[in-house]
């Protein structure tokens, strides 16, 4: 972006400086508030489709697909295998496009695996090859984490930035029990009959439509697109090229935490997407 254009940018901040006492009570905690809870609610979203396959892939077989049990774990895996190594480029984002362009593009994008699964679901002919690359593409959400944190670490003074951060990525975490509560739900319901989806009947009399756990999130997902885009902000200071950030890369201390981390989040989605499969299979 020239300089011309950053000048006429009502988006971009110039001169943000959120450790002047004066500035930040004016008029920065107003403005980094407004970040926060349109990240927040992003972030929730994005877990929401992270976690969406351990909703889905209990349900194939119930509505004429005929795949292994391992088949179905390997399913549950993938978002968070593709999650886990993508949080590293990831976490380089923001400051080359700038927090609100990344946040509108890293929430946008995530409707493409939804929208699909909703189609793939509905032929009982979908090969299990498409599954894996729908899964694969819903580790995207698993790496907005990365992006969604140091974004938001800019906007906040030093002082405030473990409670800012403590709130965007718990609040955002929550995504997972909001997917688990709303999709076992939803599915039951007739909510997207005026486009064509009809449920498979069940033993119990039931109608199962398995799509609306995946095109539940498309309006929600199409509107925090847009609050990103109306509401966030990019900060001039935060920017910078790929080239000055890739000697973190060579840091131990960087490699350790980042990878410790990606292990135990892999950890805990692993559990909980094996943990929906509970009733039905014995966990391996």
């Amino acid at each position: 972006m020239s300089a011309s254009n950053e000048k006429n940018n009502r988006y971009l901040l110039t001169d943000w400086k959120p450790e002047n006492p004066a500035f930040w009570e004016n008029k920065g905690k107003h403005i980094a508030r407004r970040n926060l809870w349109i990240s927040v609610s992003c972030l929730l979203l994005a877990f929401c489709v992270w976690m969406l396959f351990s909703a889905v892939a209990v349900n194939l077989n119930k509505i004429g697909f005929n795949f292994t049990t391992d088949q179905l774990f390997l399913l549950t895996a993938l978002p968070s295998l593709s999650g886990a190594i993508l949080r590293v480029p990831y976490s380089f984002m923001v400051p080359i496009f700038g927090g609100r362009r990344w946040t509108i593009f890293s929430t946008v994008i995530l409707v493409i695996p939804c929208v699909w699964l909703g189609f793939a679901v509905q032929n009982t002919a979908t090969p299990f090859g498409v599954f894996i690359i729908i899964a694969l593409m819903c580790g995207f959400a698993g790496a907005n984490f990365a992006s969604s944190m140091g974004n938001i670490s800019f906007f906040f003074p030093k002082a405030k930035q473990g409670s800012a951060l403590g709130i965007n990525g718990g609040l955002g975490n929550l995504g997972v029990s909001v997917m688990q509560l709303i999709a076992p739900l939803v599915i039951f319901l007739p909510i997207f009959t005026f486009l064509g989806v009809q449920g498979v009947p069940q033993a119990d009399g039931s109608l199962l439509s398995l799509a609306n756990a995946a095109w539940i999130w498309v309006p929600l997902l199409l509107i925090a697109t847009v609050a990103a885009g109306i509401g966030m902000n990019d900060i001039a200071s935060s920017k910078a090229s790929i080239a000055s950030q890739l000697p973190v890369l060579k840091r131990f201390s960087f490699v350790v935490i980042k990878s410790a981390v990606s292990r135990h989040l892999r950890f805990i989605y692993r559990f909980f997407s094996r943990l929906c499969h509970a009733g039905e299979n014995t966990v391996p």
